[in-house]
């Protein structure tokens, strides 16, 4: 983190369901109260702990909530309604979900291009220098969304990737087919393949950096959090 000077500071927050993320991120990381955090969260079920959020903390936590999901186009989708989360129906139809008595939900969604370059762009520009966190916990789509910021370039404008990855089976490699099973194993591979394509961005820049953020178990083998005032997820 940038220790001083004109800095952007911003921390997307995806998938940040009940704030808990966000709030764990605002109690533990360096100088978390001058970012300016932004909570996607597709579910409005939690629409009213923002309400409450800001009521208690009286607007000194600059936090935009935005009640969508985060894809790779901007359009709708339906979320299956569940107690804790939700998951998207394969085939986009609420007539076919029927999950705790419940049909679906249509939601916005937000194009990752679009919001980088509107929301997060501009306020670096702003800025000398900037310091962008993203943690990402978005129900399997993290797999499209990964595919089109790195095919647009977008990493470049994001120092930290904290990355929840939804793997599916725990066979192994040799008993797996590969066009339908994720393991544990590829998660781990697929951040250490961003670490070492994305690792650096220029000679005098700070390195990019990608963290498997799937448990406390699993982020506290990276060293991330020990460095990083102690957040874990």
């Amino acid at each position: 983190d940038p220790s001083s000077g004109d800095v952007a500071r911003i921390f997307v927050d995806l998938g940040s369901r009940e704030i808990d993320s966000s709030k764990t991120f605002l109690s533990t990381f360096p100088k978390a109260k001058q970012f300016h955090i932004h909570c996607f969260e597709a579910n409005p079920k939690f629409n009213k702990l923002y309400d409450k959020f800001h009521k208690e903390t009286r607007g000194n936590i600059r936090l935009t909530y935005h009640n969508k999901a985060f894809g790779v186009e901007n359009t709708t989708l339906v979320l299956s309604d569940r107690s804790v989360g939700s998951s998207i129906v394969a085939d986009g139809s609420a007539k076919k979900q029927s999950v705790e008595g419940g049909g679906g939900t249509s939601v916005g969604v937000v194009d990752a291009a679009a919001f980088f370059a509107y929301e997060v762009a501009p306020e670096i520009a702003a800025h000398a220098d900037s310091y962008v966190v993203m943690k990402m916990d978005i129900e399997k789509m993290e797999f499209s969304v990964l595919h089109r910021m790195a095919r647009l370039g977008l990493f470049a404008l994001v120092d930290d990737l904290l990355l929840e990855c939804h793997y599916n089976t725990n066979k192994p490699p040799s008993q797996r087919d590969p066009t339908k099973h994720i393991g544990l194993d590829d998660c781990k591979k697929l951040v250490q393949q961003f670490n070492t394509l994305l690792g650096g961005k220029g000679e005098t820049s700070r390195p990019f950096v990608s963290v498997l953020w799937n448990s406390p178990k699993t982020a506290r083998s990276s060293g991330y959090g020990t460095s990083h005032g102690g957040v874990f997820p």
